[in-house]
């Protein structure tokens, strides 16, 4: 997905679709940014009186003249716990494609999809009357906001041109598979470290998740969420600490780094006793790595649509056998 890409690669694709494509920047003047307020991350819970609607990152596939579009958005729907039994309503899960006009603002980095409409709907299971309508009602709304990076993988191949791959493998990456709590940590490549003002720590810029590194102690942190963890070696004896790391608190609320390592941690209150109290396995790995986590032993359902075809339904990957 994007976020393998290298922060070079995203300037290197914003400067070439500002410089070539005006029409995209002149469709950001009439967009209004105090008219939402966008709450970044994928998925996303919309909730009925019966049901929690888990909503995938769309995958974007037109985006004709940086003003009409279609995606593909996969859906779960998830009766609730308190539905009473003559209540009761089954799960499904399908993928949506959604069409509609959009909106750049550039200095948000999302984009406003006007008048979304639904115009195909295929389930993979739990196909009813209730469900339809529930997802017509919760896309089909004044607008959507979708991260502009979206967008831009989905133009990767016209804006980079094909011959200039270098650096680029399309080599499928290692599959790990783990059947208890974990996180991958992946760095790409040695650990790059950026200093961070006034303090002793160094943020390592080519990680996925927060990592600091103390030139005092020479000690590795790793923020998971609201969580700190640490370790003398990156590949092993990870161990959760009862504190953010020591000068921390010298950040400045100006530093870029501020919201990254910092921001969030106010609402540290209201974090459940499960992730408070989780030690979860961190999985090292400095070549591009997926990880598989299942809730214990693989569990397998049928796709009932498609004989001989199941998928694996404790663990958040799209795992299909």
């Amino acid at each position: 997905m994007w976020r393998r890409f290298s922060k070079h690669l995203t300037q290197l694709i914003m400067i070439s679709l500002i410089i070539s494509t005006h029409s995209l920047l002149a469709a950001t003047e009439q967009a209004d940014a105090s008219s939402f307020d966008f709450k970044w991350g994928y998925p996303k819970t919309r909730s009925s009186d019966q049901y929690d609607l888990i909503i995938h990152a769309p995958q974007i596939t037109q985006w004709r003249k940086f003003k009409q579009f279609e995606t593909l958005i996969a859906v779960e729907v998830m009766p609730l716990s308190d539905v009473t039994n003559d209540e009761k309503v089954d799960s499904a899960l399908a993928h949506i494609t959604v069409g509609g006009t959009t909106q750049v603002l550039m200095d948000e980095r999302v984009v406003l999809v006007t008048e979304p409409s639904i115009q195909q709907i295929q389930f993979v299971h739990g196909e009813s009357d209730d469900v339809r309508d529930l997802l017509r009602q919760s896309l089909e709304r004044e607008e959507l906001v979708i991260p502009v990076d979206l967008f831009l993988e989905a133009l990767v191949d016209e804006i980079i041109p094909a011959d200039n791959m270098s650096g680029l493998s399309l080599e499928p990456p290692n599959i790990l598979l783990t059947t208890t709590d974990s996180v991958l940590l992946f760095v790409n490549g040695d650990p790059k470290l950026d200093p961070i003002d006034k303090t002793s720590l160094s943020l390592v810029s080519n990680a996925n998740w927060p990592l600091l590194f103390s030139n005092d102690t020479s000690t590795w942190h790793l923020k998971i969420n609201r969580s700190w963890l640490e370790t003398t070696s990156l590949d092993t004896n990870w161990q959760r600490s009862n504190s953010p790391p020591t000068e921390t608190d010298k950040i400045d609320a100006n530093n870029p780094y501020y919201e990254l390592l910092i921001g969030g941690d106010e609402d540290s209150k209201r974090q459940s006793t499960t992730e408070t109290q989780s030690n979860p396995q961190i999985v090292f790995a400095v070549e591009p790595t997926e990880l598989i986590v299942t809730n214990g032993a693989i569990v397998k359902e049928d796709i009932a649509e498609s004989p001989g075809l199941s998928f694996v339904s404790n663990t958040q990957s799209p795992l299909f056998h």
